[in-house]
């Protein structure tokens, strides 16, 4: 078998693992609106199932035990995320040192990728932290769940404030800027045959927190 014939059966392998349905019930919901209270750890483990076997993303909150699905206009690369449902979800006396916790997968399986949070990401992410600190007096974090891990990420008050200026030019340059170094970043760190996988992540989690990205990443324990 020559290399071209290897490669494609493994991308065929790839995909039919990818397009498996799991076999394991999921506690979470992924219908736009519905509450589910299960544990933080019980909710990524059925966001783990949902990126690797379910090719769209969706999007949710957790906090204090409770996980609603936020998520509309779902398509395999993309998540709205409805303000009206996040408020319904969240009451208007929720203690202000409650963090929420703003999940997404990013759909994909062990043999195809592990993405990061990406520039979309940390915009969207700096609207939603100014909108629910004026709505609710709270803080938000972001989640993005893959099929090996959980990128947890925030921003510095100074980033969220530029993604959020009201000075519309001033939001297009550093978006730009933040986009065109994330990428960079990216695609430096994650090819550099020197490093393995885990100091790939790290490098590229030390390079993003300079850009103004505070990151960890907690991989998923493999069965």
């Amino acid at each position: 078998m020559n290399w071209k014939n290897i490669l494609l059966t493994s991308v065929l392998i790839a995909t039919t693992l990818y397009n498996c349905k799991p076999h394991t019930e999921l506690k979470i919901s992924n219908n736009t609106g519905k509450k589910t209270f299960i544990s933080q750890e019980e909710g990524e483990q059925d966001l783990q199932i949902l990126a690797q076997y379910k090719n769209k993303e969706d999007a949710w909150i957790y906090f204090d035990g409770m996980w609603a699905d936020i998520g509309t206009n779902i398509t395999n690369n993309s998540v709205s995320k409805s303000n009206s449902t996040i408020l319904n979800a969240i009451p208007e006396d929720v203690l202000s040192s409650i963090t929420i916790h703003e999940y997404h997968t990013h759909p994909g399986n062990e043999f195809i990728n592990n993405t990061p949070p990406g520039p979309s990401d940390y915009k969207s992410l700096a609207e939603n932290k100014k909108f629910l600190r004026a709505q609710r007096n709270v803080n938000v974090v972001g989640n993005v769940v893959t099929a090996t891990g959980v990128w947890t990420y925030d921003l510095t008050r100074h980033l969220t404030y530029k993604l959020t200026s009201p000075q519309e030019q001033l939001q297009k340059k550093v978006s730009s800027q933040l986009s065109e170094q994330t990428f960079y970043l990216a695609g430096r760190v994650f090819t550099n045959p020197d490093l393995n996988k885990e100091e790939q992540i790290q490098s590229f989690i030390d390079s993003m927190k300079v850009e103004g990205v505070l990151m960890q990443y907690k991989p998923f324990e493999k069965n």
